[in-house]
């Protein structure tokens, strides 16, 4: 039956390429923070919530080296 499977373990590793390195790397991380300090002052023109602006892969990819998902070559 589609959607029932017996392990949810990932078979693959991310491949080891600067799109998963470092700052880029997936996080899976979703959270919430209140109170905190601030240091100066926040310019009145922010307002709203930040959301992650880069991708966060849950799987890795199919091919390791696809081009057409690079930002550059």
């Amino acid at each position: 039956m589609a959607g029932h499977f017996k392990s949810t373990q990932i078979i693959r590793a991310f491949p080891d390429l600067p799109q998963f390195e470092r700052f880029m790397k997936p996080c899976r991380f979703e959270g919430k923070i209140q109170n905190l300090e601030v240091r100066g002052s926040i310019p009145s023109e922010i307002d709203g919530t930040f959301y992650r602006v880069m991708p966060d892969p849950q799987l890795p990819p199919l091919i390791e080296n696809d081009p057409v998902r690079q930002s550059s070559a």
